[in-house]
């Protein structure tokens, strides 16, 4: 089977049964494979010609480099369980780019936070308090609808998010000053969408990279930070508070605590580091 052919077979497939900015992320970096190496047969698939692709893309960034190979290997794992190529031709074959945890590049301070937000329009700000209170996902927060918020009880409803096809339907605790933005919105409410940008649309990735970006060169503020500082601020205060991995890993949406010890694990190290200095 030709590259060309599995890439369209398995974007079709990602389309179906995975979240709409998953899929997006993995048809653009599965697409430009498919313009570089399209012609050749998949399960034959050479260590240099990858590699070419990846120095010809662009992406120089160790993490951009390694999320293009880890999408690549995913898609050829996956023909292999659907027996369209017979084995996954760089398994074990190739030397992956240190990348670093982005947890770590783009966290914010409260007082980054509350410049951010008093520099916002109050839509913008809104969608940031969002985040920043709850870990969401940009994503889900830009598609929390009305109906998606109990009142009554405090919570997000998440029917739809990065991992639902893993974890199913998601319930997300609000604390108080989440529950008064929630509120706020709510009364005032212009869409199905509880959060909408100032023109009363659906935010969507598009628009809140652009109002971030332009945010942060308004404030010469670090080019690192974007809507996900939110999520990794979040995770990085509760365990600072001493909140344990697996608690912060439920309140995130993860099924474990993998992805919260890859980010995050220096916080919890300089937690016990520090209880073992007060415990002296």
């Amino acid at each position: 089977m030709l590259v060309s052919t599995l890439v369209e077979t398995y974007l079709a497939w990602v389309k179906t049964h995975r979240a709409e900015n998953t899929w997006m992320m993995t048809r653009s970096t599965m697409n430009n494979l498919a313009r570089r190496l399209g012609e050749a047969q998949a399960e034959s698939l050479k260590i240099h010609p990858i590699e070419d692709w990846l120095d010809l893309t662009g992406w120089s960034k160790p993490n951009t480099q390694l999320i293009a190979l880890y999408r690549l290997s995913a898609m050829l794992s996956w023909a292999v369980k659907r027996e369209l190529i017979s084995h996954n031709p760089i398994k074990g074959k190739l030397e992956l780019p240190h990348g670093t945890s982005r947890g770590r590049e783009c966290v914010i301070s409260n007082d980054t936070f509350n410049l951010l937000c008093g520099s916002a329009c109050p839509h913008f700000s809104m969608f940031l308090i969002g985040m920043w209170e709850t870990g969401c996902r940009p994503s889900e927060v830009a598609g929390l609808r009305v109906q998606d918020y109990d009142n009554e009880h405090g919570l997000w409803i998440l029917g739809k998010h990065k991992t639902a096809y893993k974890t199913g339907e998601r319930v997300v605790p609000l604390s108080p000053m989440a529950v008064k933005c929630s509120d706020w919105l709510l009364e005032r409410k212009h869409s199905d969408y509880l959060f909408t940008d100032p023109k009363h649309h659906q935010w969507d990735r598009s628009r809140w990279i652009f109002f971030m970006r332009r945010l942060v060169r308004k404030l010469e503020l670090p080019t690192t930070i974007t809507c996900y500082s939110c999520r990794h601020s979040f995770a990085v205060r509760l365990l600072e508070r001493g909140v344990s991995m697996y608690d912060v890993a439920s309140l995130l949406g993860h099924k474990s605590i993998r992805m919260v010890e890859r980010h995050y694990g220096h916080v919890g190290t300089n937690i016990a580091r520090l209880k073992e200095i007060l415990a002296v």
